[in-house]
C-alpha cells in the first residue's frame, strides 16, 4: 500500500506522501493490537454492518412512504427515491440522529407527533444506542482478549521456561534461580544463533550433533529441545536420590539392628527359661534322693534292730556312713 502511495505521489501530487505517517503503526506494538481489534474480527464487523444497511433500508423505506414532504433539499436532505433517500438516512442518522434534521410540520394531528416520536425513539434505541453498541463492543472484546493474550505471553516469558518449559519456582532453591537458568542454561537466542549456524554451515560440514539436529528440524520435529528437562533440576533430582538412598539405608540399618536385639532378647529369655527349667529339675532330684536317702536309713535301722534317735552319736555316725550312697543316688537321678 505504501508503494502506492510512493508511485502516486511522485507523478501525480505529492499529497500522497502523507499517508506514509501511517507506518508508525508498525513500530508501535500498542498501535498494531488496536488494528488488529479491528481487522481480527473484520468478519463479524461486516456482518454487522450488512445487518445495519437493512435496518436503514427499513427506516428509509419508511421515510419515503409517510415523511417524504419533511425532507428539505435546500438543507442537503435528498428524498425523490429510494436510493436518495436511504444515503440522506444513513448521513443524518449516524451522526446525530434523525430527529435533530427533520421537523415535523405545522398543523399535524397528535396521531402523526405520535407516530413521529415513535419513529425517532424507535430509531435512536435501534441504531444510535444498540447499532453502535454492538460494533464497539465486538472492537473492545477484540482488544481485551489481544490484551489479556499479551499478558499471559508475557507471564509465560517471565515465568516459563521457553525451551524446557519448566515454570520458574522449580528453579528458585538450585542452581542461581530462573534468571540465571534462562541466561546460561536455556538461552533462547542461543538456540537461535545455532539454527542461523546450520543454515550458514555446509552441510558436508556438519558434526554428529549438528547433522541430527538439521534431520529433525527439517521434518518440523522438535524432539531434540530438552522438554521438561534441565542440568540444574536433573542434579538436584540425583542428590535428592542419593539422600533417599541414604535415609532407607540407615532405616534398614536401624531395622537389621533392633531384629538382631529382638533375637538376641528371644535368645536370652529361651536360656533363661531353659536354666530355670534344669535347675527345677535339680530341686525336684536332689528332693528325691534325700527321699531315697531317709528311706534306706529307715530300712538299715530296721534290718539292725534299732532305731537311730534324735541327736545321738550313733545317728550322727550312721549318717556319716551313709554319705558315700547319698552321694552315688545324687548322681544317678541326675543322670535319669
Amino acid at each position: 500500500m505504501f508503494l502506492a502511495f510512493s508511485l502516486l505521489g511522485t507523478p501525480l501530487h505529492g499529497y500522497f506522501f502523507a499517508f506514509h505517517l501511517l507506518h508508525i503503526a508498525n513500530h508501535n506494538q500498542m498501535l498494531k493490537r488496536v488494528f488488529q481489534a479491528v481487522t481480527r474480527n473484520g468478519l463479524s464487523l461486516v456482518w454487522v454492518m450488512i445487518y445495519s444497511l437493512a435496518i436503514f433500508y427499513i427506516y428509509a423505506l419508511i421515510c419515503f412512504a409517510y415523511y417524504r414532504e419533511i425532507f428539505d433539499e435546500e438543507k442537503g436532505n435528498y428524498c425523490s427515491d429510494m436510493f436518495q433517500c436511504t444515503i440522506t438516512v444513513i448521513r443524518r442518522g449516524l451522526i446525530f440522529g434523525m430527529y435533530d434534521y427533520f421537523d415535523v410540520p405545522r398543523n399535524r394531528s397528535f396521531n402523526y407527533h405520535l407516530a413521529k416520536t415513535a419513529f425517532d425513539i424507535s430509531f435512536f434505541i435501534i441504531i444510535t444506542t444498540i447499532g453502535l453498541n454492538i460494533v464497539f463492543g465486538i472492537i473492545v472484546d477484540t482488544f481485551s482478549e489481544l490484551r489479556d493474550a499479551k499478558w499471559r505471553i508475557d507471564k509465560d516469558m517471565s515465568s516459563v521456561c521457553f525451551i524446557c518449559s519448566k515454570n520458574s519456582y522449580d528453579f528458585e532453591h538450585y542452581g542461581g534461580g530462573f534468571k540465571k537458568h534462562i541466561v546460561e542454561e536455556h538461552n533462547q537466542w542461543a538456540y537461535l544463533f545455532f539454527f542461523l549456524h546450520l543454515n550458514e554451515t555446509r552441510f558436508n560440514d556438519y558434526t554428529a550433533i549438528e547433522l541430527y539436529v538439521w534431520k529433525l528440524y527439517k521434518k518440523d520435529r522438535l524432539d531434540f529441545f530438552p522438554m521438561n528437562r534441565s542440568l540444574t533440576l536433573q542434579a538436584a533430582e540425583d542428590a535428592k536420590d542419593e539422600a533417599k538412598m541414604d535415609t532407607l539405608l540407615s532405616q534398614v540399618a536401624f531395622l537389621v539392628h533392633r531384629r538382631k536385639e529382638e533375637d538376641a532378647f528371644r535368645e536370652r529369655e529361651w536360656q533363661e527359661a531353659a536354666q530355670r527349667r534344669w535347675e527345677e529339675q535339680q530341686k525336684k532330684a536332689s528332693r528325691r534322693a534325700q527321699e531315697q536317702q531317709s528311706s534306706a536309713l529307715r530300712r538299715r535301722a530296721v534290718v539292725d534292730g534299732h532305731r537311730p534317735a534324735d541327736g545321738s552319736e550313733e545317728a550322727e555316725e550312721t549318717a556319716h556312713s551313709a554319705s558315700p550312697w547319698r552321694l552315688t543316688a545324687f548322681f544317678e537321678a541326675m543322670f535319669l
